[in-house]
């Protein structure tokens, strides 16, 4: 099975990515900043971009 992880670049996500993979898990990882992800790159997961809007009030 693969398991999304949104943030995956953030505090909690690149901690959530290590644990997973460290048990077997395939990992596909979601981020906003494809050069975080490069840099975090390890053997295990895959990544994607996306964009999320956010309205301001």
């Amino acid at each position: 099975m693969t398991t999304l992880v949104t943030g995956a670049t953030g505090n909690t996500g690149k901690h959530i990515v290590a644990e997973l993979i460290g048990r077997g898990e395939q990992v596909r990882a979601l981020t906003r900043d494809p050069a975080a992800a490069a840099k975090s790159w390890r053997t295990g997961w895959t990544w994607s971009t996306a964009r999320t809007r956010h309205r301001r009030r």
